[in-house]
């Protein structure tokens, strides 16, 4: 509020206390994901205030008042002056209307809406006084004593004083203003933790002014002075007797005053008190005509908000911020694409196995760091022209400019980097969606081959099996409970076997002298598990990915169980379980087909993984293109002719369509250095810290106040991993690697369910498991891969010698790092590879050293790192000076280990005596003559010793 109150006042809102006028009707809505009350604020003078949050937050001692201001004495018209009429007072200004929606309140703060008091009636001015008469009456003179006879001879007072002149009228005070009502507070809550004190106080009435008093009269004239006479009748010297003046007297009274003024007659009565509105905090769910009332601008900028969070690692406020986003957008047909989004979020935040981004994290790429460094390189060119446009265009706003014009000049600039963005997404929801209903087509598949293993399992568990307190159902329940996968093919229902099978696995492990380790570990998981896998179905929909029911913790718990890696402790566990009372070899096919069901089940785990991350890359872009389309008409609208109309609101739309687009440019800039930053993990193996959190992002709402950066920061970012490149390009320039090649055979006597496989679909999957390699072989990586199948019948005569193959490597590798341990990665399905091999050109090692014997170093007995059968399975990079094209892909190598699908294609239509090119296998090859296969790898490692950062003793030997 704080910020708020800086912005409004630099635009010339005053918020004083005292006003010489009535404020200007201000209504502030603040539309805000987090209101923040810190210290003492004062909004003084508004006439309302609605607040629309998820969250208000404040601290100790926090105050928001919105009360009414009072007036300033200032605002009477003229002075107080003699004999005038006072001004009346004014009436106090009414307390504002406050209105706070949330979700949840922090902290103890108190808000004050309170009415203001009434103005002081002006006071009456005093009346003048009346003047004084200083005039004097006339003395009496000698002639008043000897007018009069001897006789009647008597002394004359002096002429009195005449009365003084009246003194002027006083004025009337002026009426005393009324008190202002009381503002109204009302906040709606779901939540409160700590104290919200509300105080909202009527006005109170102006006490009465003071009449003015009348003028006092004005003092009466000066008395004259009077004679003294006296007769002389009586002296006897005198003959004629006289009236005679003898001497002046004094003056005579003063005349009185003259009448007082007539005095102000305003009643003394003071003004009323305003009236007490109702104050409440209810703390209750908000309620659907409020979750309406959430304008859709607001739930966008609160999704942005949840993605800072998300960028910054913050996963629980996150959760908080998304959930609520949920709540308050579900079932609003205008916000549908942002429940969606937030509901699909909500399936990964804070969940153990995903990143910030909502992937797997054992998933790395499958391209080369290369390119993916030339895809963030691109991202970054158009993101930065749109970041420097945007910030010309608020600099230019800020200082006024004209609004429609300004808008016209970004549409013309940013109209290119928002197309090619959406081009970008579009083509990659393209491909996601196309990779997608591969994984969803091989799932299916997959689960099919696992009902089928399952009933070759139950039926042979009855040979094997003795007086076992461990029965079939239990043994199926747990053996599906261990690869999350329900069979239609098993009978009964497995949950209810499951607990109890589960209970007694655990009691027998600790009384059979049963191998210990990979089953005890993932006993305590299996019903998870089993829910899980038996509720999961491909989404027709990407963007309705909601995992509310069930725990998607599943997936990446059930990827780290390493199933095929593994397989042979589970299977030696789970068949000493059953306690069997047969030979090793009559087990022998039971466990073939339960690592099998091992393999196929880690593999439909993986591509499930896979699912849902395209899932979530996929309801991404369902989300982020239509906001680029809206965008795209935003900019289209303002470089038309009449352009877009100057409102706020037009104004709010138009930086809202373009700060979305931003964030959107920002997170796929953000999420591709994250992608090359995982791909230079996964070839380099060095488990260097994470570069994002390095990433001091500015918000996007924070440039309504400034510049966007984040662009910048970010190529600060970018700038630090390419310098780890360049440390490990250092490194490994010291530190070559060394080639090798490796042979491993599989037959049906060690893995008889594999071809029968291979005789039922013409297709299977073998694993190459990193346990049987060299201790102190590192980062061992595939470049070349040959497959050959031989068996004991001849085919007929009609097949070709040539047989086709398709080989890829599965999503999981394995690798060993400099310090012993194993790492483990999950990459995309690739494409088959094409191979082919030679009936009659089997590789033989006991012919092949007869052949070198005899110095013939190109027999077709031996395989050698420069043989042509070997395929590549990446970019070669230990081929000196090699071409690259990219055209023709780009790959990371894996590693050999790992598990490998191999399909033998038939085509049943095609005959033998095809005399064109073919890539398929013609109809008469007989698929169960085969009973060995051989699988030759040419890998690169580190023999020895291999640096596990670029601070290691083997890169720091050599800098410099």
């Amino acid at each position: 509020m704080n910020y708020l109150k800086e912005q409004l006042e630099a635009k010339g809102v005053n918020f004083d206390a005292a006003r010489l006028a009535d404020p200007p009707e201000l209504s502030i809505e603040v539309q805000a994901d987090t209101v923040y009350i810190q210290g003492p604020v004062q909004l003084l003078g508004i006439r309302s205030l609605k607040i629309f949050t998820r969250a208000v937050i404040g601290g100790a001692g926090s105050e928001l008042d919105v009360s009414a201001p009072i007036w300033s004495d200032g605002v009477y018209t003229n002075r107080v002056t003699t004999g005038r009429e006072g001004d009346d007072g004014k009436d106090g200004f009414n307390g504002p209307t406050v209105e706070i929606f949330a979700d949840e309140i922090q902290g103890a703060f108190r808000i004050i809406a309170n009415g203001g008091d009434g103005l002081r009636g002006q006071n009456g001015g005093n009346g003048v006084p009346g003047q004084n008469n200083n005039e004097k009456e006339a003395d009496k003179k000698s002639s008043e004593c000897t007018k009069q006879s001897a006789s009647n001879c008597l002394s004359k007072a002096g002429q009195p004083g005449v009365k003084g002149r009246p003194g002027g009228n006083a004025g009337n005070s002026g009426t005393s203003g009324d008190g202002g009502d009381s503002g109204t507070l009302t906040v709606l809550v779901a939540r409160v933790d700590g104290n919200v004190e509300l105080r909202s106080c009527k006005g109170s009435g102006a006490q009465p002014g003071t009449n003015g008093r009348g003028g006092q009269g004005g003092l009466g004239s000066i008395g004259g002075k009077g004679v003294t006479c006296y007769s002389n009748r009586w002296d006897p010297a005198q003959r004629l007797p006289q009236c005679i003046y003898k001497r002046q007297t004094g003056n005579a009274a003063r005349g009185p005053r003259g009448n007082s003024g007539r005095s102000g007659n305003t009643p003394n009565t003071p003004g009323s008190d305003g009236s007490v509105s109702t104050t409440s905090v209810q703390s209750r769910d908000l309620d659907a005509a409020t979750k309406l009332a959430y304008p859709v601008t607001l739930l966008r900028l609160i999704k942005r908000h949840s993605e800072d969070l998300l960028w910054a690692n913050d996963l629980t406020t996150a959760r908080k911020v998304l959930t609520f986003l949920k709540q308050v957008s579900a079932d609003r047909e205008d916000a549908r694409d942002i429940y969606k989004e937030a509901k699909r979020k909500l399936a990964f935040v804070g969940k153990e196995g995903f990143d910030m981004f909502g992937n797997n994290v054992l998933f790395a790429p499958r391209i080369e760091w290369e390119v993916l460094l030339t895809v963030v390189e691109g991202i970054k060119e158009y993101a930065t022209d749109y970041e420097k446009s945007y910030n010309n265009m608020r600099e230019r706003i800020e200082a006024e400019e004209d609004f429609q014009q300004l808008a016209a000049k970004m549409s013309s600039v940013a109209e290119i980097q928002v197309q090619a963005e959406r081009d970008r997404l579009v083509e990659a929801r393209n491909i996601a969606e196309s990779e997608k209903a591969l994984y969803a087509r091989a799932i299916g598949q997959l689960e099919d081959e696992m009902d089928n293993i399952v009933r070759h399992i139950e039926s042979d568990i009855a040979g094997v099996i003795s007086a076992s307190q461990f029965n079939v159902e239990d043994f199926l329940a747990v053996l599906q409970g261990t690869v999350g996968f329900v069979s239609g093919a098993a009978s009964g229902d497995i949950f209810e076997v499951l607990g109890p099978a589960v209970e007694l696995a655990t009691d027998l492990s600790s009384k059979l002298t049963c191998p210990t380790g990979s089953l005890e570990e993932v006993l305590q998981s299996m019903h998870k598990w089993l829910t899980f896998g038996n509720s999961y179905n491909p989404l027709e929909d990407s963007s309705d990915l909601d995992f509310d029911q069930v725990d998607i913790e599943s997936v990446p718990e059930m990827m780290q169980a390493n199933l095929e890696i593994n397989k042979e402790s589970l299977t030696a566990q789970l068949v000493c379980l059953l306690e069997v009372n047969s030979r090793e070899q009559d087990v022998a096919q039971l466990k073939q087909y339960i690592e099998q069901f091992f393999i196929s089940g880690s593999t439909r785990i993986d591509l499930i993984g896979k699912c849902i991350d395209l899932d979530n890359e996929i309801g991404g872009y369902n989300f982020d293109i239509p906001l680029l389309e809206e965008t795209q008409l935003s900019l289209t609208s303002a470089k038309q002719p009449q352009g877009i109309s100057d409102t706020e609101e037009v104004r709010l739309q138009f930086l809202e369509h373009l700060l979305s687009t931003y964030q959107e440019m920002e997170g796929s800039f953000m999420k591709e250095v994250y992608e090359l930053y995982k791909g230079f993990r996964f070839r380099t193996l060095w488990e260097t810290d994470d570069p994002l959190p390095q990433f001091q992002r500015v918000a996007s709402e924070g440039a309504q106040g400034g510049r966007l950066n984040a662009i910048v920061e970010l190529t600060n970012v970018l700038t630090s991993i390419q310098s780890l490149e360049a440390d490990a390009v250092t490194c490994f320039s010291n530190n070559r690697p060394s080639t090798g090649i490796q042979r491993w055979s599989f037959s049906t006597t060690t893995h008889e369910s594999m071809f029968n496989e291979l005789r039922e679909s013409g297709s299977s999957r073998f694993t190459l498991n990193i346990k049987n390699t060299c201790p102190t072989c590192f980062n061992v990586r595939l470049e070349k891969l040959y497959i050959e199948l031989k068996g004991q019948d001849d085919q007929p005569e009609s097949v070709p010698d040539t047989v086709h193959l398709l080989v890829r490597h599965l999503s999981a590798s394995f690798f060993r790092n400099g310090d012993g341990s194993i790492n483990e990665y999950r990459q995309p399905l690739g494409s088959f590879r094409k191979m082919k091999f030679r009936r009659f050109a089997i590789s033989d090692e006991t012919k092949c050293r007869e052949e070198e014997r005899n110095g013939n170093r190109n027999s077709i007995y031996c395989v050698y790192p420069s043989d042509g059968r070997l395929q590549l399975m990446c970019n070669q990079p230990t081929s000196q000076g090699a071409c690259t094209d990219s055209l023709l892909g780009e790959e990371e190598c894996r590693s050999p280990y790992g598990t490998y699908e191999l399909v033998i294609p038939v085509d049943n239509d095609l005959s033998c005596d095809h005399p064109g090119m073919t890539n398929k296998n013609c109809q008469d090859l007989q698929l169960s003559s085969f009973d060995t296969m051989n699988v030759w790898a040419l890998f690169y490692y580190w023999s020895d010793a291999y640096p596990s950062g670029r601070d290691h003793q083997l890169c720091r030997q050599h800098a410099g």
